[in-house]
């Protein structure tokens, strides 16, 4: 392996290995050095693909062969705690699909273990980087809609938008850090709730959460298997507005500048590749962590 080639262990079942494996193959220097799965099977012959990749039942197996960069964990839900501990247990920097926990308390113990070992937890907070966000964070940061007095974030929760989390940390993104002095340390006020239709459904249909922060006021509501349904972020501020469509990729926005409103579409397609592309980068020392473990755990302390 050469000093800037990155070399990965991705560790989940077969389809959602193979979705990853496309994802990171499109970046260059990074090699996948291992397949983790208890599917042996479609696994190896994944593997066999690959150049130079082997695949594993375990991940402590995969982990004894050699020294990776990160560790990729596309597990289903309820089991990608105990890989992400065991990652980082060993040193090494791990990249987890939402939730990564099931509870407040297990993600804490993961951002303690994160930072005692000084190895980074990536949570895969992609909506951060849609190019349609991007630009409203650009809207925000320029002022160009003054200040941010209400924010409405609506998901409807597919592969692509797995939780509210998604939603909590984009109004974090999008608002707290551009509170300026006095506001800069305070705490998100939340109430937050939710409804399940059928009792026997693991996830509720609908979770809504109010947020507060000083004079800036945040909605988020996600809605569960709904057809039809559109994923969008509204931002209403003493100077202008933006409505995003996140599925198109397109903003109506009007500024104080401007009389008319104007329509942006972004030429680059929603992708998790924005955010594998700065995790390699962070990984070769050229820039920090685009999103952190305490990032996550910031998100669901709002989670109610």
């Amino acid at each position: 392996m050469s000093q800037s080639e990155l070399s990965i262990a991705i560790i989940g079942e077969a389809e959602s290995l193979r979705i990853h494996v496309m994802a990171w193959g499109t970046l260059s220097g990074v090699r996948i050095g291992a397949l983790v799965s208890p599917e042996g099977v479609a696994a190896a012959e994944l593997a066999q693909t690959l150049p130079d990749c082997a695949a594993f039942l375990t991940l402590d197996d995969a982990l004894a062969s050699e020294r990776f960069s990160l560790v990729d964990v596309c597990l289903p839900i309820g089991l990608q705690a105990e890989a992400v501990e065991i990652s980082l247990t060993q040193g090494i920097p791990t990249l987890c699909e939402l939730p990564v926990g099931l509870d407040r308390e297990t993600i804490l113990r993961l951002v303690v273990l994160s930072e005692k070992n000084a190895v980074p937890l990536f949570p895969a907070l992609t909506l951060r980087f849609h190019p349609a966000v991007r630009f409203l964070k650009d809207l925000l940061e320029n002022d160009d809609l003054g200040t941010p007095v209400l924010t409405h974030i609506h998901l409807s929760p597919t592969p692509s938008y797995p939780s509210p989390l998604e939603a909590l940390d984009l109004f974090r993104y999008l608002i707290q850090e551009d509170v300026p002095g006095e506001h800069e340390q305070e705490e998100i006020e939340s109430v937050s709730a939710s409804t399940t239709s059928l009792p026997d459904r693991p996830n509720p249909d609908i979770h809504a959460i109010q947020l507060r922060l000083g004079n800036r006021l945040g909605v988020i509501t996600t809605v569960a298997r709904q057809e039809g349904a559109s994923n969008r972020i509204e931002i209403y501020g003493s100077a202008g507005f933006a409505q995003t469509d996140l599925d198109y990729g397109q903003t109506l926005y009007g500024t104080a500048l401007s009389a008319i409103p104007q329509t942006r579409a972004e030429s680059e397609p929603a992708s998790p590749l924005a955010l594998y592309s700065e995790i390699a980068d962070t990984l070769r020392g050229l820039q920090p962590a685009p999103v952190s473990a305490r990032d996550l755990a910031r998100a669901w302390e709002n989670m109610g």
